[in-house]
């Protein structure tokens, strides 16, 4: 990522989770907290969480690098606006 332009990092930083996936996750979470969730949904739902984590990982590294290069990086409350 440190080669990448500005540009290609605020993509990055900008990246969101899929609306389809982020409702498929909670709809897993609660089966989960209930207690009703099958063999497979629980494979999916760790897939569904890993997924999320790597695009957190990818965001807050592109922040950084973009904060490295002099960029003005959001304060944590007005990254839902970024």
């Amino acid at each position: 990522m440190q080669t990448m332009s500005i540009e290609e990092l605020l993509q990055i930083a900008r990246a969101q989770v899929s609306e389809e996936q982020e409702k498929e996750h909670l709809q897993l979470l609660e089966k989960n907290q209930k207690g009703e969730i099958t063999d497979v949904e629980k494979f999916k739902l760790r897939d569904l969480r890993l997924a999320a984590d790597q695009i957190m990982l990818l965001k807050a590294y592109a922040w950084a690098v973009l904060s490295w290069r002099g960029y003005s990086v959001p304060k944590l409350e007005d990254l839902s606006e970024v």
